[in-house]
C-alpha cells in the first residue's frame, strides 16, 4: 500500500484523505431509514479539488464494506437515494479523476490504512477516526449536519471551555 512514486518530484506531494460518508456525501437524519442522501458536500468537494491542483496525491478512504457496496445505490420506495455508490458519485460530481484509489477498511478504523498512505491530512466526520489518527497526521473535521470543516483539536474534545 505504500505510494509508488514515477518521478522523483512526486515524492514532495503531499498525501491527502478523504472519508466518504458525511464527508464527501451529506446525509440527513431520516425517521423512515435513519440517514438520507442529500448531495455532495461542496466544501469538501473544493477541498479535495484545491488539493488535487496544488499537485497533492488524493485517497478516498471509506469505513464502508466492499461487499455492500457492490449493491449500491440503495434507494427508498419512490426510488430516492439512500446511499450512493462511492465511484458513481465520485464520477458524477466530477472529481474521479482527480482520485489515485478508494481504500475500504470494511469497518475497521482507517488508521492502518492511513499511516500506509502516509497521509499528511485526512478529513472526516468520525470523531472516533480524528481521534486515532496516525500521529504524522493533520485532522480536519467534517461537521455531520452543515458540512463545516475545521482542524481538529482532540485537545478541545476531551477539554471543552467550560
Amino acid at each position: 500500500l505504500r505510494p509508488t512514486y514515477e518521478y522523483e518530484h512526486e515524492r514532495s506531494a503531499m498525501v491527502v484523505t478523504f472519508d466518504f460518508d458525511s464527508t464527501l456525501a451529506l446525509y440527513k437524519l431520516d425517521e423512515d431509514y435513519g440517514t438520507r442522501f442529500i448531495g455532495p458536500n461542496e466544501k469538501a468537494i473544493q477541498a479535495l479539488k484545491k488539493h488535487y491542483k496544488d499537485g497533492n496525491i488524493i485517497y478516498v478512504v471509506t469505513s464502508r464494506k466492499e461487499d455492500y457496496e457492490r449493491r449500491l445505490p440503495d434507494f427508498d420506495d419512490r426510488g430516492r437515494i439512500l446511499s450512493p455508490n462511492v465511484e458513481d458519485f465520485l464520477h458524477e460530481f466530477g472529481v474521479s479523476r482527480m482520485i489515485e484509489e478508494v481504500y475500504y477498511t470494511n469497518g475497521n478504523l482507517k488508521r492502518g490504512v492511513l499511516n500506509r498512505l502516509e497521509s499528511a491530512v485526512h478529513y472526516d466526520d468520525d470523531e472516533e477516526e480524528l481521534e486515532a489518527l496516525p500521529g504524522d497526521t493533520r485532522g480536519m473535521q467534517v461537521e455531520f449536519t452543515t458540512g463545516n470543516i475545521k482542524p481538529w483539536n482532540s485537545f478541545e474534545v476531551r477539554y471543552p471551555a467550560a
